[in-house]
């Protein structure tokens, strides 16, 4: 695996569909068409679906890139070890009740005293990195990446846009990410659990797809400057 994150490239592609629904929307923008309602909330329901993936990719390839390094336990932030050690009591859970899977049982104990136990044991973390189904908004958002040692990714995780003012300068102007996600979400859960047709205008979906690109493109810079923190301390 390269130190690079391979998700946003997987991203980038996806998001050239949603492009084009947006394009078929346009087409339709002028007629009053049942057409051009049923293509925008298809851009919707894509574009949120393959930004959910996103994140839930890129928190498995974060992980994926930890363990490729071979991180000292002592080293590994606590959030993530109590994170994997949740997840393998889960497991013991299930599998206590089956004596023929004792030795998987032994197998999950052994780990976990690895981890407690040897701080100069090499980690590798299993942790979930999937949305809850239905309804969700940013709290699941936050709480995904708060399962890596992330406390807020909204705060950690800043996007600025180049905007031009009347001097022709370029101004940094910081996009509202938290406000974007909660939008579209909300349209998503809308249009899923109401089958309500979005009030909003098709350019709006084309300005959430461009802001959650850029989210993207940040985010993927982030976890790798994190991920060389790693790799430089090794």
């Amino acid at each position: 695996m390269s130190n690079r994150l391979d998700s946003l490239s997987d991203f980038e592609i996806a998001l050239e569909e949603v492009e084009l629904l947006i394009l078929f929307a346009k087409e339709f923008a002028n007629n009053n068409d049942d057409n051009q309602s049923a293509f925008k909330k298809s851009a919707i329901l894509l574009l949120t679906a393959k930004f959910e993936n996103f994140l839930e990719t890129v928190v498995e390839d974060y992980i994926a890139k930890i363990n490729e390094l071979r991180i000292l336990s002592s080293r590994i932030p606590d959030e993530l070890l109590f994170q994997h050690t949740f997840q393998a009591l889960e497991k013991i859970e299930k599998l206590k009740h089956h004596r023929h899977k004792y030795e998987e049982l032994k197998a999950a104990f052994k780990g976990l005293a690895l981890i407690w136990g040897m701080e100069s044991h090499p980690v590798s973390l299993d942790i979930k990195s999937k949305f809850n189904y239905g309804k969700h908004g940013e709290n699941d958002l936050i709480n995904l990446f708060k399962k890596i040692g992330i406390e807020n990714i909204f705060l950690d995780v800043k996007v600025l846009s180049n905007q031009e003012n009347i001097l022709d300068d370029l101004d940094l102007q910081e996009i509202d990410i938290k406000g974007t996600f909660n939008s579209v979400i909300n349209l998503r859960n809308q249009i899923i659990h109401a089958d309500a047709s979005p009030s909003i205008g098709i350019d709006s979906v084309e300005e959430y797809k461009e802001h959650l690109k850029l989210f993207a493109e940040e985010l993927i810079n982030f976890l790798e400057k994190k991920t060389d923190e790693f790799l430089f301390e090794v």
